[in-house]
């Protein structure tokens, strides 16, 4: 299945990783039609420049999402996304950590706590 992940733009620190596992331990008490799961890994990096960041800390959540066309509940993904969505706006928004959302290992959007948060789902499946 094909994941949507948010995660912190950039390595992350651990205050963002405490920020983050703290919003993930928040939503784990909601009722999730998908899957959902706590990401910390650490990507090795070539070094490019001399100072160049070794390791890269990906620091976010990732749902589990069905594949486009399969027969699912069009209305549980729209509220699954968009409690995430939202959950993580907020994040932005009060602990100042700019976040990159990706599908299918691309990046579609970035969530900063602004007012542009709200337009991502709408964004994300094409209601325009």
């Amino acid at each position: 299945m094909p994941d949507l992940l948010i995660c912190v733009d950039g390595s992350a620190s651990e205050d963002d990783a405490r920020a983050c596992r703290e919003q993930f331990d928040i939503l784990a008490d909601r009722m999730w039609s998908f899957q959902l799961a706590f990401v910390d890994q650490l990507d090795e990096l070539p070094a490019t420049t001399p100072g160049g960041l070794p390791v890269l800390r990906t620091i976010g959540v990732a749902m589990e999402l069905p594949d486009p066309g399969d027969d699912t509940d069009e209305t549980a993904i729209r509220d699954d996304v968009a409690a995430l969505i939202e959950a993580f706006s907020g994040l932005a928004r009060n602990a100042a950590i700019e976040f990159v959302v990706e599908y299918r290992e691309e990046a579609v959007g970035s969530l900063d706590g602004g007012a542009g948060d709200v337009r991502f789902v709408a964004d994300f499946f094409g209601d325009n």
